[in-house]
């Protein structure tokens, strides 16, 4: 397959957007080897949801989308075709979204994914930084869904484009 222009601006995109989504994922310590590293059971947990929606999901959509787009070689570039390929390069925005939810769900026994032992009760047993990324905010965004559904609406809008490409004849 070549690399054609629409390839390039697509993994130039999605690069630069799923390394942002990666890097703001910080506040919820998704990859928090040292806990892990003592044994902190949810700290795994975390790490394994995070690794799977945050690392593999994405790159399985990156390469769905850059095989697509090589069927499609003789694509004309111009601002509609560059647009199809620009929106599905935020989809990494919308998994982060679906992660930051999911880092807020709760059970019987406090948080899904936080130890109550690492986290003082004075930041209700989070991470300071996501307590305190949650206390800058209105109090409905502790809920998981207002951010679980708006990321996957994210993400059909984001693959919306890519998906349109089916209709067109290779």
């Amino acid at each position: 397959m070549d690399i054609n222009t629409h390839h390039t601006i697509f993994s130039l995109f999605y690069t630069l957007y799923s390394a942002m989504a990666i890097a703001i994922a910080g506040k919820t310590q998704p990859f928090d080897t040292p806990s892990m590293f003592k044994g902190y059971i949810k700290a795994w947990g975390r790490f394994i949801f995070s690794f799977f929606i945050l690392n593999i999901i994405p790159l399985l959509s990156f390469a769905f989308v850059f095989n697509l787009l090589g069927r499609y070689s003789k694509l004309e570039l111009s601002f509609y075709s560059a647009i199809l390929v620009f929106l599905p390069s935020l989809v990494g925005l919308g998994f982060y979204r679906i992660h930051y939810g999911f880092m807020l769900l709760k059970g019987n026994k406090g948080y899904v994914f936080y130890d109550k032992a690492l986290y003082e009760k004075k930041t209700k047993y989070l991470p300071p930084s996501l307590h305190n990324d949650l206390e800058s905010r209105p109090k409905f965004h502790e809920e998981p869904s207002t951010h679980i559904i708006p990321g996957f609406i994210w993400i059909l809008i984001a693959m919306l484009p890519v998906l349109c490409l089916f209709v067109i004849p290779s």
